[in-house]
């Protein structure tokens, strides 16, 4: 529900959020259009991060680490072959990035959601245990809520400092 309401919001507000970051011209344009790319992996960005603080939690550290090293060899893959039009690909510039980074992300969110589907680590997941716990779900709130807001705070500060290097120009 989180990342279809993330998702939503940031249909709605790209160019807003944008603003934010006091880009201008073509700046602005390009950073729009990167997010708009980005915004359908938000599902899976999440599934990914959440899976694999699952798996830390559980006592693996490797798979994380191999999952990451898979996202970055095929964003850098896929972008640097769609931005220079490498074979029979397109040369598609700036989008070949946004194309890239979000290929890269969708298979680091299968990987992730994979390996618990599969099971590892003790940590198996189970489709018909995905229905909602209230007691449960209040107890990760009252851990999460303070810890979630700890780092929104800090992406806010690094969003602010964006604005002002931005500031600067071109």
């Amino acid at each position: 529900m989180l990342a279809a309401t993330v998702v939503l919001l940031g249909a709605l507000l790209a160019e807003r959020l944008v603003d934010f970051l006091q880009l201008e011209g073509e700046a602005a344009a390009l950073a729009t259009t990167y997010f708009r790319y980005m915004l359908p992996a938000v599902p899976l960005i999440m599934a990914q991060t959440v899976g694999i603080a699952c798996l830390r939690g559980a006592g693996d550290m490797v798979s994380g680490l191999i999952i990451m090293a898979t996202v970055n060899l095929v964003n850098v893959s896929v972008s640097w072959a769609l931005m220079l039009g490498l074979g029979p690909l397109p040369e598609l510039g700036w989008e070949g990035i946004a194309i890239g980074t979000l290929c890269g992300y969708v298979v680091g969110g299968l990987l992730a959601v994979g390996l618990l589907v599969r099971g590892r680590f003790g940590l198996r997941l189970e489709w018909g245990e995905l229905w909602p716990d209230r007691e449960l779900i209040r107890r990760l709130l009252r851990v999460g809520l303070p810890g979630g807001a700890d780092v929104l705070s800090i992406i806010a500060c690094q969003l602010w400092f964006l604005a002002v290097i931005n500031q600067l120009g071109d």
